[in-house]
């Protein structure tokens, strides 16, 4: 049996839908010194669509990680060129941590 249309909008009303262009833009322009961690270094993206999406929407590309928070205080501090934002995990937490960007003080997730 398959659910009608309508019954699976009624059970997904929270998923987001992008409808895109097919773009292979270059992104490498974006990102930062290879000394940094950024999320897309570290994600393996077989589908190259799906990692622009990823980088138009989330800024994968520039977005660094840094495990240690008074190390990603003192990077961001420094405002490092192409980085718009650090994560750094929040020791004793596991799964939790702190998104730091340029303008803005550490707010937790």
């Amino acid at each position: 049996m398959v659910a009608s249309p309508d019954v699976l909008w009624a059970n997904c009303s929270d998923v987001p839908v992008i409808i895109s262009k097919k773009d292979l833009f270059d992104y490498s322009h974006g990102e930062p010194d290879p000394s940094f961690e950024t999320i897309l270094r570290i994600l393996d993206i077989s589908d190259e669509q799906v990692k622009r999406q990823l980088i138009v929407q989330n800024h994968i590309e520039s977005t660094i990680i840094i495990a240690d928070r008074k190390e990603a205080d003192q990077v961001m501090h420094q405002q490092p060129p192409k980085v718009t934002a650090c994560y750094a995990l929040k020791p004793g937490h596991e799964g939790a941590g702190y998104r730091l960007t340029r303008h803005e003080s550490a707010s937790h997730f």
